[in-house]
């Protein structure tokens, strides 16, 4: 199973908002409530991948499951609901990969000048941005 950014939102938006919870992996008060990662299984269970999977698409973007699924302070992702966020980040996580996937190959110093450069330290790298070449 390919766990992703597309398989998480269409996941969570399927999940009604009711079926939410914050603070619990699962509500102590309403069994059927969970937070995005209580939605993915046991994380206590080695072979649960799916929570894995989400913890780690998260973390990619310097982000945590938990504090944007309970906590209303990232500006970013701006919504009353924890399903609201969880979203709202996937959105985000979305927007970054498809940022990655378009840009421009990275350009070396091999393309610009023709030849490879070795550059030992700051001052040479300082140098040759400076001048185009490494002295």
């Amino acid at each position: 199973m390919l766990y992703d950014v597309n398989y998480f939102i269409k996941k969570f938006e399927a999940i009604p908002e009711e079926k939410w919870c914050r603070g619990y992996l699962t509500d102590p008060f309403d069994s059927e409530k969970h937070c995005a990662l209580g939605h993915c299984g046991n994380i206590c269970d080695k072979h649960s991948r799916e929570p894995a999977a989400l913890n780690s698409l998260f973390r990619k973007y310097e982000l945590m499951v938990t504090l944007v699924n309970d906590l209303n302070y990232i500006k970013l992702f701006k919504s009353p609901t924890p399903k609201g966020r969880i979203l709202a980040a996937l959105y985000y996580i979305k927007s970054k990969e498809q940022q990655v996937e378009i840009s421009d190959p990275p350009v070396t110093v091999e393309d610009i000048i023709g030849e490879q450069v070795v550059i030992e330290n700051t001052f040479e790298l300082c140098s040759f941005l400076a001048t185009g070449s490494v002295t």
